[in-house]
């Protein structure tokens, strides 16, 4: 500090060369404290018995706590959370939580962490969490069908792999090189055993990159581990549970599971097989598999009513220069006695359809009492909006019901602005488009009327502006733009209506 003091001096910076204290080893933080020599944590004094006594509080029987309790006790938790990271099981805790001021008893995996974290702390001094020095470059170079081979790169260390004898065709390149990955993480395993190093991992390699990623090749040799062989004919009941469970619905299903009616179909096929051959087809899955084709078929008609009760939403919030908090819910589970948001009341008709108003009692820019509204005309389009909120009208079974909703039987779910944007996320995802939000529909329905030559006082009343910040959204089109724009929307009425 001396040093420090001098050099300071020396640049001309005022300094008093009495009134300053070297650094000591340990420097006191918010929640903890950090020794610099040791590079480690540990808690102040008292705090350890404090935090005890504030988690056996929540290990009582029978007891029941509000979100504000379990917000406060992560809180205070979180400042030892690089020493004990068990707090997964308490923010799904406050994640779970609809209406606040309920009174809700631990869950049992949140149980299990305060164990955890109680037994813990009554033995904890100190410990080592910051792994130091620079990251480890971990690359693949080459190709394993050439005389060179695979290179391995970890740091400063290298290591190659060839072929011994090139000539045997029998070997399937992405075993190969799939080899290659795992000798490289054996090699990185044992040179940087340190827990909690940094790894930066690089390839080049696309054909080892695409077998890993899914997790099969297109060779005639599949590589082990990395995925399950098909099963042979005839099937077993093991065979055909794990095609139903990976097929329909179940936990291995991936992102776009087959629907139940066309699993329905294979498994007919199936059967026939065992006919055809005469093989014995397994008659005690017969249950197990319609109650999986069941289950999976009201999934997919709930998915459906989604998708379809999304895109009428979507429209109404795009003409009606809507924001997605305005139409949506704050929770799925609403009774048809009412409740917050847009029902189906709400909804005024005009002559003949030729418009529809929606009424806003919660806008976001409305003066506390008073209504907003929401007017869309009818447009000769597949895109109009005052046909999607007939179309939401009518799967909406009870006047008082959310409008903006889906109906499966007799249970009416309205749309949350999550379940909004994660069903529209995924389909930018596959356009190539993952940075768009729900946001774009306000911004997009006033620049689409700008460049259509709406006058800027209709744009603003309906977007129900009452100042110029429109113009925030506003910017020009070329001609050309202008003609794609319309075009395409003539080639999607009619790709619509065929």
């Amino acid at each position: 500090m001396r040093a420090i003091v001098n050099k300071s001096t020396a640049m001309g910076v005022k300094t008093n060369k009495k009134k300053f204290c070297n650094f000591s080893d340990e420097q006191k933080f918010i929640g903890f404290v950090w020794n610099a020599h040791r590079k480690t944590v540990r808690l102040p004094e008292g705090k350890i018995k404090e935090r005890i006594g504030q988690i056996a509080e929540f290990l009582q029987e029978g007891r029941s706590f509000s979100y504000g309790d379990v917000e406060t006790l992560v809180g205070r938790m979180n400042h030892i959370l690089y020493m004990l990271t068990h707090l997964n099981s308490l923010y799904r805790w406050l994640k779970s939580w609809v209406h606040h001021r309920a009174l809700r008893p631990p869950p049992q995996d949140a149980l299990k962490d305060l164990h955890l974290w109680k037994e813990t702390l009554k033995n904890f001094e100190e410990t080592q969490i910051i792994c130091w020095g620079d990251p480890v470059d971990i690359k693949w170079v080459g190709d394993a069908s050439t005389k060179f081979g695979i290179g391995v790169l970890i740091g400063d260390f290298w290591a190659q792999f060839k072929i011994l004898n090139p000539e045997r065709k029998e070997q399937a390149i992405s075993l190969l090189e799939t080899v290659a990955i795992r000798l490289g993480l054996i090699m990185a395993i044992s040179l940087e055993s340190r827990a909690g190093k940094t790894l930066i991992v690089d390839t080049d390699n696309t054909t080892s990159e695409a077998c890993v990623n899914n997790k099969k090749s297109r060779g005639t040799q599949q590589p082990i581990g990395l995925s399950q062989p098909p099963f042979a004919l005839p099937a077993t009941p093991e065979d055909i549970h794990e095609f139903c469970t990976w097929a329909g619905r179940g936990p291995s299903s991936g992102n776009k599971p087959i629907l139940a009616t066309t699993l329905t179909k294979y498994l007919c096929g199936l059967r026939a097989w065992h006919v055809f051959h005469n093989q014995e087809y397994p008659a005690l899955l017969d249950k197990k598999t319609a109650l999986l084709l069941k289950s999976s078929a009201k999934l997919d008609a709930m998915e459906i009513a989604q998708d379809l009760a999304t895109l009428d939403t979507a429209l109404v919030t795009f003409w009606g220069c809507a924001r997605l908090s305005e139409l949506t819910y704050k929770s799925h589970h609403l009774t048809t006695s009412g409740g917050v948001g847009v029902l189906k009341q709400d909804v005024t008709w005009g002559l003949n359809k030729e418009w529809a108003r929606i009424t806003l009692r919660e806008a976001k820019t409305a003066i506390p009492g008073t209504l907003q509204f929401i007017k869309v005309d009818w447009i000769p389009n597949c895109l109009c909006p005052v046909a999607a909120l007939e179309r939401l009208a009518k799967s909406c079974q009870h006047p008082t019901g959310p409008l903006f909703g889906f109906q499966v039987q007799n249970s009416r779910t309205a749309l949350t602005r999550y379940m909004l944007t994660a069903c529209i996320g995924e389909v930018w995802r596959d356009l190539g488009q993952p940075t768009l939000t729900g946001h774009l529909f306000r911004v997009g329905g006033a620049l689409f009327r700008h460049a259509m030559g709406v006058s800027p006082t209709d744009i603003c009343a309906a977007g129900r502006w009452v100042s110029n910040c429109y113009k925030l959204y506003i910017q020009e089109y070329s001609p050309g733009e202008m003609d794609d724009t319309i075009e395409f929307l003539t080639l999607l009425d009619e790709a619509w209506c065929a």
